[in-house]
């Protein structure tokens, strides 16, 4: 703990200039990406998990429910889409995928998220590509859409947004208050006067919600805020894809394995169920190899194996033991009031108006 003070205290500093400079360039951006659709983004202020993803899917899926055609685009994080190049000669990378066309090597070409995403939402485009604004150019291009989705777009200045959310943990809506490099979040707490809506997860596990509220007005009095926790909905048993019953976690002994942002929301998913659970952790997106199977295999010791969705999408084809796959849904205190908010906003800086 004393060596991570340490550190903190001597990058702090160099945070100071990472929170100026971002500060300038949230204040001199220019959009130079607009498109003719409603862009609503979904992004955070603090590195790791809250639930971005989770939050996307959930809210595409009411938009399409409403009646408009929904596109998707995300980052493709550890992969490498298809090069492309623009009208105006920008080369970027761009892959769009349905659930219906996905490539056998989709996690490697588009990222886990992405093929997640398409899972969770059957004949949605996705544009899985950097940069993003160039993504959500070219998905607008080649699919007749009313309002396209951003996964993670809240610190790209350069695709003009109607609406922005932004997400932040109910128990530390700040982190620890650092910037980067000294600690864990992107640019400072004032940027979030740019937030449109602001979405505090893990509630539920939160013990002040009233004063992560006060918190977050402090910065966006305008903003509305919304509650949302993580909600288990449903399991099924792998490689067969057999549906299996939530309540037959409890009690069990298992072994949760998971590469994502928020590896500590996954285990308290695995309690909330009743389960007896042993964690191996790795990094967010991680790349597994036959090794970390070997290791998995060998640390379950009789331990039913389970891990996310999104860990699911880079095992299949590739896990010769039994595994458990938990589908986990964004729960918000509000969801009709989100999805009104986002329609009823004036088009803006985004694009074109849709009609309500």
């Amino acid at each position: 703990m004393l060596g991570r003070r340490a550190a903190a205290l001597c990058l702090t500093p160099l945070a100071a200039v990472v929170r100026a400079v971002a500060g300038r360039r949230r204040r001199l951006a220019r959009s130079d990406v607009r498109l003719p659709v409603r862009v609503v983004s979904v992004g955070n202020l603090v590195v790791g998990g809250v639930g971005k993803t989770p939050i996307v899917a959930r809210l595409a899926g009411s938009l399409q429910k409403r009646g408009y055609s929904v596109g998707v685009v995300t980052g493709a994080y550890g992969a490498r889409p298809a090069r492309r190049e623009a009208a105006d000669g920008h080369r970027f990378r761009c892959d769009i995928v349905t659930s219906a066309d996905m490539p056998h090597d989709a996690a490697t070409r588009v990222g886990d998220e992405t093929v997640m995403l398409a899972e969770a939402l059957p004949n949605v485009p996705i544009a899985a590509g950097r940069p993003k604004a160039r993504a959500a150019e070219w998905l607008a291009a080649n699919a007749d859409l009313d309002i396209i989705v951003v996964d993670d777009g809240f610190q790209h200045h350069a695709l003009a947004r109607d609406i922005d959310i932004v997400l932040l943990d109910a128990r530390r809506p700040f982190g620890d208050g650092r910037v980067l490099p000294a600690g864990r979040l992107r640019e400072g707490p004032e940027a979030l006067r740019d937030a449109d809506i602001v979405v505090l997860t893990g509630h539920g596990e939160a013990t002040d919600i009233a004063a992560a509220r006060e918190r977050v007005g402090t910065f966006a009095p305008q903003a509305l805020v919304l509650t949302g926790k993580h909600v288990a909905v449903r399991a099924r048993r792998e490689p067969a894809g057999e549906p299996l019953d939530l309540e037959e976690l409890a009690g069990a002994r298992v072994l949760g394995v998971c590469g994502v942002g928020s590896p500590r929301s996954f285990e308290r998913t695995l309690r909330e169920l009743g389960a007896d659970a042993e964690m191996m952790r790795y990094r967010d997106h991680h790349a597994y190899t036959d090794g970390d199977f070997r290791r998995v295999d060998a640390r379950a010791e009789g331990r039913l194996v389970v891990t996310t969705a999104k860990d699911a999408t880079k095992w299949r084809g590739r896990v010769g033991l039994p595994y458990v796959v938990i589908d986990v849904e964004m729960r918000l205190s509000d969801p009709k009031t989100l999805v009104d908010r986002i329609l009823a906003a004036p088009p803006g800086q985004g694009g074109a108006d849709v009609p309500t």
